[in-house]
């Protein structure tokens, strides 16, 4: 359950009516803001190009070794600051989800996704690229076809889209958004979260 915010202008409110004051509709927003992470959108093959030749690499993804995702750099905590706007908590320790299974099934129609939701209070950064931004870690099984090796790779996905189309929100997890996130993968990601390629 999260904090739902809304306000009353210019209305005196009696409780001593009976049998219950009616304050009217008010407009509520949530605090938070939710972010979707959705399965990732990879071509049949993926290549790397290393000395003397090409690797290929498909999607490999299974009950066992599914796609998985987290959040890194959200806020649990939150303040209320006039005008009834909110901040994440001055001085509060960013956090990092778990990684949440994305399982996808075959049907008649295409696939059905299970798609992982994620919560996170207000937060600010000041470059695309800022230690601090919010942003959604992938983890894909690829598949060397050559080999026939499978092993995790990792991406990070900005929630908020880069600064050139998005100038305004790039920087922001902003309260009461709701952020579908769908990567693009193209190319081989890094080899643990240390090694993360955006």
């Amino acid at each position: 359950d999260f904090v739902m915010t809304g306000a009353i202008v210019n209305k005196n409110i009696n409780l001593s009516n009976t049998p219950l004051y009616d304050a009217g509709t008010i407009d509520l927003k949530r605090v938070a803001a939710k972010v979707r992470a959705q399965f990732p959108i990879i071509p049949s093959q993926i290549e790397e190009y290393v000395p003397g030749g090409t690797k290929k690499y498909e999607l490999n993804a299974t009950v066992e070794q599914p796609v998985m995702v987290r959040l890194v750099n959200y806020h649990d905590k939150s303040y209320l600051d006039e005008p009834r706007n909110y901040y994440a908590q001055s001085g509060a320790q960013a956090k990092v989800s778990q990684f949440r299974a994305m399982t996808r099934t075959s049907t008649p129609d295409g696939y059905t996704t299970l798609v992982p939701f994620f919560y996170s209070y207000e937060n600010e950064w000041l470059l695309e690229n800022s230690a601090n931004r919010t942003f959604l870690e992938y983890k894909v099984p690829l598949k060397d076809i050559t080999s026939g090796t499978t092993r995790y790779y990792f991406y990070s996905v900005g929630i908020s889209g880069k600064q050139a189309s998005n100038p305004n929100g790039f920087n922001k997890a902003e309260r009461n958004h709701l952020y579908d996130v769908t990567p693009h993968i193209g190319r081989i990601g890094g080899t643990s979260p240390e090694e993360v390629v955006e």
